[in-house]
């Protein structure tokens, strides 16, 4: 957007106050709340944007390193207050942009933006350069922690759901009734669209409304086969929302698969322009998913 400086970093302060920004500016169709707190104590927010009675879910920030959809998903929401006002008043975004600040924040700010010592010594002794970390506060990897059929213990201390934002995430997905879910990851360009663990008209669902996407983004679909990758487990967000709610629920991941963390802010207006109106793709079949 106009007051958007693609060229900048933002820090987690940054989307904070740019979201409450947005709160106050187009309150008849945004409302923001704090819904959690990573295990650093930074507020994880929730935006509902739109007045329609179908609810979307979008996140961003699950894993930290992956650091320029947040702003513009926020961005976005900005967009659609100012163009697609009529749309709004079809459908609801439920958007966490930054699920995982603690992450989010060691990316960009390094590990001693960890106020907690015992946090800070746990994820400090893994020895992973800052800018490539991609785990919560305390080194679990929030993408891997759902409860589901695909889901595998990595650890002896691995536990399922152990940790509160992948907690208060599933809490969501069942307080509010909804008709899909995007998750915003970066790199790759690519549609992660196939479930393994689902009936075969659930997957065809899934590609109609993925070749929608595709076609909106230029991005690529993911082969069912690469659904995981060798020697990775399940366990993600999607995979539960797909178990559990049952409805369409797709990765996104932005940005050229050549790209080098930590990313360049520079990547921040193509990604605008190339999945802006992704979230819109529930309106073409919201019947087909009541």
């Amino acid at each position: 957007m106009d007051n958007v400086n693609w060229e900048q970093i933002f820090f987690y302060n940054d989307i904070m106050a740019y979201a409450q920004y947005l709160s106050v500016h187009y309150s008849d169709y945004i409302k923001i709340d704090i819904v959690g707190r990573s295990l650093d104590g930074r507020p994880i927010i929730l935006l509902l944007v739109g007045l329609g009675e179908d609810s979307v879910f979008l996140t961003g920030g699950v894993h930290g390193r992956e650091s320029l959809n947040p702003m513009v998903l926020l961005s976005m929401m900005e967009y659609y207050c100012e163009e697609k006002k009529k749309e709004l008043e079809k459908i609801r975004f439920v958007v966490v942009p930054v699920l995982n600040p603690d992450g989010y924040s060691i990316a960009l700010q390094g590990f001693d933006i960890i106020e907690n010592r015992k946090l800070r010594s746990i994820i400090e002794a893994k020895g992973i350069p800052y800018y490539l970390w991609k785990y919560n506060g305390r080194g679990i990897d929030i993408n891997r922690n759902f409860p589901c059929s695909l889901w595998r213990k990595k650890d002896a201390l691995d536990i399922a759901a152990s940790e509160p934002e992948t907690k208060l995430l599933i809490s969501l997905f069942q307080e509010i009734r909804s008709i899909g879910y995007l998750d915003y990851h970066s790199r790759g360009k690519q549609i992660y669209y196939y479930r393994n663990s689902m009936p075969a008209e659930y997957n065809v669902q899934q590609l109609e409304l993925a070749m929608i996407i595709k076609d909106m983004t230029g991005y690529v679909l993911v082969p069912k086969k690469d659904e995981i990758d060798v020697g990775d487990s399940g366990g993600n967000t999607v995979h539960y929302y797909a178990e559990f709610i049952c409805n369409p629920a797709f990765t996104i991941e932005t940005v050229d698969d050549c790209a080098f963390f930590p990313l360049s802010a520079l990547y921040q207006r193509e990604i605008f322009k190339e999945i802006k109106m992704t979230p819109f793709v529930f309106l073409h079949s919201a019947s087909h998913y009541q």
